[in-house]
């Protein structure tokens, strides 16, 4: 998401401490060829990067901070362009009050959505998520 419009509550992604990314030490993709990780959805190799997410231990911990500090490329099992139909349709462009529970719950439907910008409107709109069901 780094290539598109800032999002209002965006955290610069050189902000983040080193002890905000523990957590990456116990990812299944902690020896993995990082360039895995950073082709389009419609590349073959997307469901390689993708699948090893799904078995991670740490893919809560991974999508929340690809979703706070907006990265590119696939972070806890989701795509940039899963990221990004999120962030403005569902979170109406605005993470400034984003937290933890929010990304969990959002997480839930990553697996269930498309891997590109359109599909995962279509399957957003289909699902009919909206910020209401938000409030956890």
């Amino acid at each position: 998401m780094n290539r598109s419009p800032k999002i209002k509550g965006t955290k610069d992604p050189f902000s983040i401490a080193p002890s905000e990314m523990k957590w990456r030490d116990r990812s299944a993709c902690a020896t993995e060829a990082t360039d895995l990780f950073f082709v389009t959805p419609k590349s073959e190799l997307i469901n390689s990067a993708i699948n090893l997410c799904k078995s991670c231990p740490v893919r809560s911990e991974c999508f929340y901070e690809a979703m706070t500090y907006s990265y590119y490329g696939v972070w806890g099992g989701s795509t940039e362009e899963q990221r990004f139909v999120l962030v403005r349709n569902v979170l109406n462009s605005d993470l400034s009050s984003f937290n933890k529970d929010q990304s969990d719950y959002l997480l839930s439907y990553i697996d269930r959505i498309g891997k590109t910008k359109n599909t995962a409107i279509a399957d957003i709109l289909n699902y009919k998520l909206t910020d209401m069901e938000l409030n956890v």
